[in-house]
């Protein structure tokens, strides 16, 4: 039996100052808001959304938390959703 050769690539977060960086300056400015106490980073699988918030993380130490959520089940989503409010 011949061993395949598998072409597998990593998918940790990688920070892009071309592509992140704009996000990570409106978040910083957000930061900056006493006002605004929690904040929500959103999108699809693979955007980037874990890049901005490590990096947002390194530049902050001792000011960010990072949760990271994933809910494959439309249900699951409404359900917390609607008990969120």
């Amino acid at each position: 039996m011949s061993e395949a050769k598998w072409n597998l690539v990593p998918l940790t977060p990688e920070y892009i100052e071309d592509e992140h960086g704009g996000y990570v300056a409106e978040l910083e400015n957000a930061l900056k808001n006493d006002e605004i106490r929690n904040i929500a980073l959103s999108g699809p699988y693979g955007v980037g959304k874990s890049s901005i918030l490590r990096e947002l993380a390194r530049r902050h130490k001792g000011r960010v938390v990072e949760l990271s959520l994933h809910l494959p089940n439309a249900s699951l989503r409404q359900a917390l959703t609607a008990s969120l409010g």
